[in-house]
Parts: structure tokens; C-alpha cells; sequence
């Protein structure tokens, strides 16, 4: 979801405001699987019982997207070349608004850039991603 917003692939997401996100990072979890692997290997013979948590107090969805757009706004230099939006994101929980939303920010654009690409003899690409 981080990358998205910030070639401005992804314009709208379905999921609730208030989501908890319980997310661990991929060193901690490459080290819990180095770790059972090596314990397994070493006392074969025992129970299975692996825990790979991460912090008791685990942040919002709302607060991981709106930092993630400040900073990607603030940071101008690692804007990416490959960016064909600003980078933006609404977050919707309604079924409606999310189909409608998708049809205006991302399938109308989508296939005028298509048909302009077309009409300049070139290969269409948008309507592929």
C-alpha cells in the first residue's frame, strides 16, 4: 500500500478509518524464521510453538497513509519518474462510493489517456496497470 500512493497508482482504498494495523518488520521477521529454524534443527524433539508479534500499541491505518503522503509531498526529490498522479489517497467504507470513485479517478482517465495514445499512433499502456 506505501508505493502505491506514491506513483499514484492507488487513488481509493476500501477499509475502515479505524483499522488497527499490526505490522512487524521484515528483519524482525526474517530473524524469527532464522531463529525457529535454528531451534527446530537443534532440539528436534520439541513442541512447536513460534510468536512473532509486534507492538503492544499498534498504530492506525489513517495515521500510516496520512504520514505516508506528507512525507512523499514534503520529499519532492524522491518523487518517482515513473509518477502519473500526484501522490493522494481516499479512503472509503461504502461499496457505492468506492465503485463510483474508481470509475472517475481511475478507469475515465485511464482510457482517455488509452484513446490518446492511440490516436497518436502509440502503443496504449495505461489501460494495462
Amino acid at each position: 500500500m506505501v508505493p502505491n500512493p506514491g506513483v499514484g497508482l492507488l487513488r481509493v482504498l476500501s477499509c475502515a478509518n479505524d483499522n488497527r494495523l499490526d505490522m512487524i518488520p521484515g528483519d524482525m521477521t526474517i530473524n524469527c524464521i532464522i531463529a525457529a529454524s535454528w531451534s527446530r534443527a537443534v532440539t528436534p524433539h520439541s513442541p512447536l510453538v513460534y510468536n512473532c508479534v509486534s507492538v503492544d500499541s499498534p498504530g492506525f491505518l489513517r495515521e500510516l497513509m496520512t504520514a505516508n503522503l506528507r512525507n512523499l509531498t514534503e520529499a519532492k526529490e524522491i518523487l518517482s519518474d515513473q509518477m502519473m498522479w500526484l501522490p493522494h489517497l481516499i479512503i472509503v467504507e461504502n461499496t457505492f462510493c468506492l465503485y463510483f470513485l474508481y470509475y472517475i479517478l481511475h478507469l475515465l482517465p485511464g482510457l482517455f489517456f488509452s484513446l490518446a495514445e492511440q490516436y497518436f499512433d502509440r502503443k496504449p499502456m495505461i489501460m494495462k496497470i
